[in-house]
């Protein structure tokens, strides 16, 4: 069984299992838009996304990012986990999103934080304070709760996690490659050469090259091909199939919209489409 995790009550989801778990017991692969925490209580889990896999031991704290396809499977009887889900509060619109998931595209798919790290007691704590806000649902316990997820993130920005986007796209040489985003926002289903880029800024092909890579540290085609990615995920949900979802994103080559569609997303388009179509809810499989 393949799905998507959803979340329907609220911006957090927060669920502390029973421990009558048995080894061998799988979560199926899915993914979710928002960013989750699974702290281990008791036990052990392996964490697999598409080319790695994690242990979370007890007293770690495993993070997974957004839209990684992942599954988890106990490894020992009796495990059981808190798990934490929200969206990342931080974000922009329009053509700056896609600049900023870009600039950002370095966020790793997971990361374990070890019993041990000073970070993973901070981590701990305010999931702690966030359960027993739930449970003892006091005047005013949905602020804190929202208080304790925002220090989780503050967390993340300062492990670089998640980068400040208000930083990245603060640069001068990013506001002067402007133009050219929403162009290739507004136009990525089309033929773009180079040329046609140059000439948006009325600079030559070399100079224009060498300002988008200052700006970004990439070149303007790998830009391009995120975007069209990025967009491909939303079609690869309507029900297209996935030749039509690269013809229309703007790829001549199918073989190349799978390998640069894999690049970026850690797993092939069938996979992505597969998951996208099978939305249900968190459930262990024996």
């Amino acid at each position: 069984m393949i799905n998507e995790q959803v979340i329907s009550h609220g911006p957090v989801k927060l669920n502390t299992g029973s421990g009558k778990t048995k080894k061998g017991q799988h979560c199926a692969i899915h993914f979710h838009t928002e960013l989750e925490f699974l702290y281990m209580r008791r036990g052990c889990m392996k964490c697999c996304t598409d080319d790695a896999e994690y242990y979370i031991r007890e007293g770690d704290v495993a993070f997974i990012n957004s839209k990684v396809p992942h599954f988890t499977e106990v490894m020992e009887d009796g495990t059981y986990d808190t798990l934490l889900q929200f969206r990342d509060p931080s974000g922009v619109t329009g053509a700056m999103h896609y600049l900023s998931k870009f600039l950002r595209n370095s966020d790793i798919p997971c990361y374990v934080f070890d019993k041990d790290d000073p970070d993973t007691a901070e981590l701990k704590k305010y999931i702690d304070e966030m359960v027993r806000e739930d449970k003892e649902r006091k005047n005013g316990y949905s602020y804190y709760i929202t208080a304790n997820m925002h220090m989780i993130t503050a967390l993340l920005h300062r492990r670089d996690f998640l980068p400040e986007e208000s930083k990245l796209l603060a640069h001068k040489a990013i506001e002067k490659i402007m133009p050219v985003v929403e162009y290739i926002d507004e136009n990525y289903s089309e033929h773009i050469t180079l040329k046609e880029l140059s000439r948006v800024m009325n600079l030559n092909e070399y100079y224009f090259c060498r300002m988008f890579k200052k700006a970004t540290g990439a070149t303007v085609t790998d830009y391009l091909n995120f975007v069209r990615v990025s967009k491909a995920e939303k079609m690869l949900k309507s029900g297209m199939s996935i030749s039509e979802v690269s013809y229309n994103v703007g790829f001549s080559s199918l073989s190349y919209f799978n390998r640069i569609f894999k690049k970026y997303k850690f797993c092939s388009p069938s996979s992505y489409k597969q998951i996208s179509n099978h939305i249900d809810r968190f459930v262990y499989e024996d």
